[in-house]
């Protein structure tokens, strides 16, 4: 199990944090497992040299200029839904200062009990080589297939479910739970998608 939890907070961070790179936003970051120690952080990041071909720098510009307007991510689900739709006991939202940028915000829910579950809402501007870069790097991790998600213009899921990445009016946005049991959880990670989905601006 804590092989699973390893791996699944490793995806949860891997995702998002590809697509920031492939952006320009902060070079290529290494995600790590938290633990499971209840902190609100789900893993740390480091930050290696920016890329420099002109492509990327374009990118740059344009992941820079949409993050002044990034949402809030702990405003995009409630812990009380979480738990409705998870059956697990979440404490309300923290912003991770850790892991959150210029570019991207994100926010953690942990669960208040002592399963360890997570959930997670990350969100960055969604540049044109982003969606790719996001699909690819998660599927080096997870297989990842398309799915729909009512408000988003496009989402695709890893195999068990516990990722649901979406384009959201050009915005990346990343939705996470990571149950503290081996299984699929597609369909509470596609509910609390649909949830995000329809709150952001």
């Amino acid at each position: 199990m804590a092989l699973r939890r390893t791996t699944a907070r490793t995806l949860v961070i891997a995702a998002a944090l590809t697509l920031t790179a492939c952006s320009g936003g902060g070079g290529t970051p290494a995600a790590t497992d938290a633990g499971g120690s209840g902190s609100s952080s789900a893993g740390t990041a480091s930050e290696s040299a920016s890329p420099s071909d002109a492509a990327t720098a374009s990118d740059a510009a344009s992941a820079d200029a949409g993050s002044a307007s990034l949402p809030d991510p702990c405003s995009l689900l409630t812990a009380a839904e979480i738990s409705d739709v998870t059956g697990v006991t979440f404490g309300e939202g923290t912003y991770n200062e850790q892991l959150s940028a210029a570019d991207r915000r994100i926010c953690d829910w942990i669960a208040s009990d002592s399963t360890f579950a997570t959930a997670q809402v990350l969100i960055t501007p969604l540049t044109d080589s982003g969606w790719e870069a996001a699909q690819s790097g998660t599927g080096q991790v997870s297989p990842v297939h398309d799915e729909t998600v009512p408000g988003a213009d496009r989402a695709f899921a890893t195999e068990e479910g516990s990722i649901v990445a979406m384009d959201v009016h050009g915005l990346f946005i990343q939705v996470a739970y990571i149950p503290s049991g081996a299984g699929t959880v597609l369909t509470q990670t596609l509910a609390l998608a649909a949830k995000a989905a329809a709150r952001v601006p």
